[in-house]
């Protein structure tokens, strides 16, 4: 019997979360299909999405119409915009999936993620088990390898953000080399553990994100140069009065929209090096 083959976007969840679901459907007796990193011939079909939304999510689309065809599911995430890919892709067999950081959301989420390709309710217990065990050590060694950068003499910079794509490197490739290419080290606010994070933030009252983030802003403070903020709609214009509210002395920039790179360029130069 053949295989059934999932489809995996490389793009916004799919970097906090590729490990678990490919072993989830792995231990479901799948097989996995993942887009490749966001390329030129993703960029350019980007463009010819009529549909009213950002950038990002038109990459995010390009990922799915790349996978369309080449396997018998694609999972996607379960929001409002799923719906314009239908618009978009009438014939397209989806799996929706929802983000939960409370465990047993997640497993329902899961769950029926699972049930779409097999109805065995305990081989779907297992894979989930088996894959969120898996997870769980992934993180602690992506978490140390992280801390251990913090005693390299190189700068460092803080990345804060909401969303994943922030490791998609093509969707701004222009100041990530620039970075690399200046010994830059970059350490990402959301490979902290939520538990931790929260504990760092306990007296945090206006949240401008999660616990998780602000405790992570706390957290690494002391050993960064700077701190960058992205894709932080809705709370650009809170950041400047949590910075000062708790006395965070570190050279920051808030970029979202055109010519990212660009900005974040032109703060390293002046701020960080």
């Amino acid at each position: 019997m053949r295989k059934k083959i999932i489809g995996l976007p490389r793009a916004y969840l799919y970097y906090k979360n590729n490990k678990l679901w490919r072993n989830f459907f792995k231990y479901l007796g799948c097989s996995v299909c993942v887009s490749p990193s966001t390329n030129d011939e993703i960029r350019e079909n980007a463009t010819i999405f009529n549909i009213n939304t950002s950038y990002n999510n038109k990459i995010y689309m390009s990922h799915i119409f790349y996978l369309f065809n080449k396997c018998d599911y694609v999972l996607v995430e379960n929001n409002c915009f799923y719906q314009d890919i239908m618009r978009v892709l009438p014939n397209i067999s989806m799996i929706l999936y929802k983000d939960y950081d409370n465990l047993l959301l997640e497993f329902y989420s899961f769950f029926c993620m699972g049930f779409r390709v097999s109805k065995n309710v305990f081989r779907i217990v297992y894979a989930f088990i088996k894959a969120k065990n898996k997870e769980v050590k992934v993180k602690r060694i992506v978490l140390n390898n992280q801390n251990n950068m913090l005693y390299n003499e190189n700068k460092k910079i803080l990345i804060v953000s909401m969303y994943d794509s922030i490791y998609d490197r093509y969707v701004d490739d222009l100041s990530y080399n620039y970075i690399i290419n200046n010994d830059i080290g970059l350490i990402y606010a959301n490979v902290l553990n939520k538990k931790l994070g929260a504990s760092y933030a306990k007296h945090v009252k206006n949240d401008i994100y999660n616990k998780k983030l602000c405790g992570a802003i706390f957290y690494y403070q002391e050993a960064v140069d700077g701190i960058i903020f992205l894709d932080n709609k809705g709370v650009c214009d809170k950041i400047d009065s949590f910075m000062k509210e708790y006395q965070i002395k570190k050279k920051y920039l808030v970029v979202n929209g055109d010519k990212m790179g660009e900005k974040i360029i032109d703060f390293i130069k002046e701020d960080i090096l």
